[in-house]
């Protein structure tokens, strides 16, 4: 849940939320990012926009406050400071945003400097991260992919509707596109049996649709 909330705010709606210059625009971009998150998270519940902005900034005074910790703390390892498992993800995210969390947290405490322990374990952070991003670069956005989907099928009931025939090519051009988007969630490891059987309802219940409109013509 963590990791997915990070992955959507400071990645895919980073620029979009650094563009925002009003407070309606912002609650607007949340309740987008709300229904990307409860498409690729799933389960029965649906996370609530105030939920997730709780959560954001939860992790981000999570994150400062380790920040300060290593500061306090220096190469005392006698001190552990317990990083949370998502911590590449935490430094992904606040780790270019030194400054700004101090303004919207409220508060005048700086993010403390590093010392050139801190800097080399910062450094091998950095790396790992680099390594997971362009690995994240070969993903495809699920909530995003979803959307286009949909949007793509109701045009082409619409546009079947226009005609007086309905040619097999278009029954076919739904059943791949239906099969082409199976294939690409089922390669990125997050699509679970119950979306698989969705999917395959779909593409034979497109498929009445269009048979059915070509026999009212």
């Amino acid at each position: 849940m963590v990791v997915t909330l990070l992955e959507l705010r400071y990645s895919r709606f980073k620029e979009t939320f650094s563009k925002c210059n009003s407070n309606q625009k912002k609650c607007s971009l949340w309740e987008r990012l709300r229904l990307q998150f409860n498409i690729i998270v799933g389960g029965d519940n649906a996370v609530t926009t105030t939920s997730l902005k709780n959560k954001e900034y939860d992790i981000r005074a999570k994150y400062k406050a380790i920040r300060i910790k290593e500061a306090a703390t220096g190469n005392d390892s006698d001190i552990p400071i317990d990083y949370p498992v998502y911590w590449d993800d935490m430094v992904a995210a606040f780790g270019d945003m030194r400054g700004l969390g101090d303004v919207e947290f409220g508060d005048d405490v700086p993010f403390p400097a590093e010392n050139s322990g801190q800097a080399d374990k910062r450094k091998a952070v950095d790396d790992l991260e680099s390594q997971r991003q362009q690995r994240s670069k070969s993903k495809v956005d699920i909530g995003a992919g979803l959307v286009s989907l949909g949007d793509a099928l109701a045009k082409g009931l619409v546009d079947a509707a226009a005609f007086r025939s309905v040619p097999d090519s278009s029954i076919a051009t739904v059943a791949t596109l239906l099969a082409e988007t199976k294939e690409i969630l089922v390669s990125t490891g997050v699509i679970n049996e119950r979306t698989i059987a969705a999917l395959e309802r779909g593409n034979e219940i497109q498929a009445k649709l269009l048979m059915f409109l070509e026999s009212k013509q």
